[in-house]
């Protein structure tokens, strides 16, 4: 079974053309060569993905069953499908005794970012003290995305020390000529979590910001390049630099849908925060909205932060009508 990848749509269609041709062949090679073609991430990922969980249950392998429910369950995180995501890995975790550290890391890596978000925060702990016990046993890449999903359970706790111990040794572990993709994704991932912690992690966020850009022009893929506008974005919201802020805002607009679901809120509860400091009115009734459509999407962390959003941005819009 072949296909080219230079065209990823097309070989993910030649894949799929050659299993139905192919009934009767091998499952467990039938599930390599999707596994394969789900790094090129389709429109159709999703689907590939249900598909490799079927062929792994078919299979009946731990190992290929931990790997499929793990990635499943990250990409229907990041299309916003917290419930399902949080219920597929819940699934995994029976399979733990079963395999490497690697894969019982990438099961726990999916559950806690899960947790935290849902505001499962008691078992979210929990399994991110299980993710520590696995530290020493793991490749350096997944020792840096372990210790990342640290900090961001941390800060989403209000540990802002311990979340920023975590970030700074992640940055640490990694130089750009080991892996400049995972290195550009980190500070990305840095300057988020910085950002949730205003004044103070302001700097620290506008310093990673400018070392992920360079990296960002190199090999960027568009959701990195709306990504890192979107954060540029709301760097200068928070230092209060609303004119660059909505410039940032309105370049990034036109690609919003390469942003992952948590990201693509976010920015649009910035646009809106932006709008409503600007005398727009119906921008707060828009705000709510976001927020009910957060909550009811399973992502109740992310409903919380959208709520405090629109009562400082109503707090800022009096002051400034005041001032008037």
């Amino acid at each position: 079974m072949a296909a080219s990848t230079a065209d990823p749509a097309r070989a993910v269609e030649q894949v799929k053309d050659a299993l139905d041709r192919e009934p009767g062949a091998d499952p467990t090679l039938r599930w390599q060569a999707l596994w394969m073609l789900a790094d090129l991430n389709t429109p159709d990922h999703g689907d590939l993905l249900n598909c490799l969980v079927a062929l792994a249950e078919e299979v009946g392998q731990p190992v290929l069953r931990a790997q499929a429910l793990a990635r499943l369950a990250r990409y229907l995180r990041t299309t916003g499908d917290a419930e399902r995501a949080y219920d597929i890995a819940q699934s995994a975790l029976p399979l733990m005794p079963d395999v490497s550290p690697a894969d019982q890391a990438s099961i726990l890596l999916a559950l806690v970012s899960i947790e935290t978000e849902t505001g499962r925060f008691s078992a979210a702990a929990q399994h991110s003290g299980e993710l520590q016990d696995l530290l020493p046993h793991l490749p350096v890449k997944l020792r840096v995305e372990t210790l990342w999903t640290t900090a961001v359970e941390r800060s989403y706790q209000g540990h802002f020390t311990e979340s920023a111990q975590a970030l700074s040794q992640a940055i640490k572990l990694l130089n750009s000529g080991d892996d400049l993709h995972t290195w550009m994704r980190l500070r990305l991932a840095a300057s988020r979590l910085y950002l949730m912690n205003p004044p103070e992690g302001l700097d620290s966020a506008g310093l990673l910001l400018g070392e992920a850009e360079a990296a960002v022009a190199l090999i960027g893929l568009p959701r990195h390049r709306s990504e890192l506008g979107s954060l540029k974005a709301r760097h200068a919201f928070l230092q209060g630099d609303y004119e660059t802020a909505a410039a940032l805002c309105r370049e990034v607009q036109p690609h919003i849908d390469d942003l992952a679901f948590r990201d693509r809120m976010r920015h649009c509860s910035l646009e809106l925060q932006l709008r409503l400091l600007n005398g727009d009115a119906t921008a707060a009734t828009e705000l709510e909205q976001l927020a009910t459509q957060a909550r009811q999407s399973g992502n109740f962390e992310l409903s919380s932060e959208i709520w405090k959003d629109l009562a400082t941005a109503r707090a800022s819009a009096a002051k400034i009508e005041h001032a008037e």
